[in-house]
């Protein structure tokens, strides 16, 4: 065991990844997520660091860690090797894994940085998405999910925290954080793994399928569990809520999910196409649950996608939204439904929206870390790319000339 757990993890054939650490900028299911520098590059990275569980029987003191940033070597080695699948394999709507390395006894998982942050964030900021936002971030999802299962990987812990913005041009969402990701050549003792991690607090419980929380095998139900997964994220969206929300805790969702004959709540607004296809995310039956394939062809997805291939503004909806400010950075205001917010708004103006709201976060996320960070080099470095967004800002009026003290 002690020779297993001594093996060097090599980021690339023969490559040696340098790189300072930056803040924390989240936590995935398994461990803490922070900013990276990569020298001499420059080029912005996260890296999640997880503990090796066997560090404890050799000796090293991490008592004083979190469950959430502890893992057997087993399970990190199984959550690499799906990395390193998706690395080989990537797509548009999946994070983009860089590497890995051992440092002590902790292993390091480098990945693109997107600096918008996730879905869940975003709904904290703006509240529930109105329905034309809901079908462009859940295509994604679904194009996402149907990538990971041609290549024979189960998610397994879909929900808006674990989807990241994505800040290409393009927009839209990547599917993040595989800590309990499962390949279809895996055996079945992997859903008792899930199920006991909810028990110990760890789990998403409120999403979980229920084949999930029962550890029932099947040929088909380590991909069905992701279908399972969208209907609560498209919830999760439509409402600013998780599935469930009336339950108390992890472990009574658990016993009500495995145990009950009902289904999640729908949201009473949604159009009955929405609807139609939560119906097929919710068949409580894995066997005859829709795939993901199937579920990109349903005509809630189709429904504009010529339009909607870029990202939707989340400001645009029915209901009236005040400014919203960043620190003391504002967005403009959207207060009534318009030709701008349609899906025949042009591409270019839907692209200049994404990129102001990036920059508003940009900006606001330096004011946040000015103080504790100016005087790092990867501080410095990203500053490059905020003094931009900054001077965009200035020339739209958003923000007034020259630095606000925060």
């Amino acid at each position: 065991m002690e020779s297993e757990v001594s093996m060097q993890l090599a980021l690339l054939p023969d490559e040696t990844l340098v790189w300072q650490k930056g803040p924390g900028v989240g936590s995935g299911r398994f461990g803490q997520v922070s900013a990276a520098l990569r020298l001499p590059s420059a080029e912005l990275l996260a890296v999640k660091q997880i503990f090796i569980q066997e560090e404890l029987e050799l000796g090293n003191d991490v008592s004083s860690l979190s469950l959430q940033r502890v893992q057997s070597w087993e399970q990190i080695q199984r959550e690499l090797d799906v990395l390193r699948l998706l690395q080989r394999h990537g797509h548009r709507n999946v994070v983009r894994f860089v590497g890995s390395e051992r440092y002590g006894p902790m292993v390091n998982m480098f990945m693109e940085y997107l600096p918008a942050g996730s879905l869940s964030k975003l709904l904290k900021e703006f509240g529930a998405f109105d329905e034309d936002v809901v079908r462009v971030y859940v295509r994604d999802v679904v194009r996402g999910v149907v990538h990971l299962h041609k290549l024979g990987i189960a998610h397994r812990d879909l929900k808006c925290a674990n989807l990241l913005l994505a800040d290409d041009e393009r927009g839209g969402v990547k599917i993040a954080d595989f800590g309990t990701a499962k390949r279809a050549n895996e055996g079945d003792d992997q859903p008792l793994e899930t199920a006991r991690s909810v028990r110990e607090g760890l789990g998403s419980a409120f999403w979980m399928a229920p084949e999930l929380v029962r550890a029932e095998k099947g040929a088909d139900s380590w991909r069905k569990a992701d279908i399972w997964g969208v209907g609560c994220v498209l919830i999760e969206m439509a409402t600013g809520r998780p599935p469930w929300e009336n339950l108390s805790n992890p472990l009574t969702a658990m016993f009500h999910i495995a145990s009950a004959t009902t289904i999640p709540e729908f949201p009473a607004h949604l159009s009955s196409t929405a609807l139609d296809f939560l119906s097929l995310c919710f068949d409580k039956n894995p066997d005859t649950r829709a795939s993901a394939a199937e579920l990109l062809r349903h005509p809630f997805l189709l429904r504009g996608e010529v339009e909607e291939r870029q990202v939707v503004d989340p400001m645009c909806s029915t209901t009236a939204h005040s400014d919203q400010v960043f620190g003391n950075v504002a967005v403009p205001e959207r207060s009534t439904p318009s030709a701008t917010c349609s899906g025949q708004q042009s591409l270019q103006a839907q692209r200049n929206r994404q990129e102001e709201l990036l920059e508003c976060y940009l900006v606001r996320w330096e004011q946040s870390v000015l103080d504790k960070w100016r005087h790092e080099l990867w501080f410095r470095v990203l500053g490059r790319w905020v003094a931009k967004a900054r001077r965009n800002l200035v020339r739209r009026q958003r923000l007034p000339l020259g630095r606000q003290q925060t």
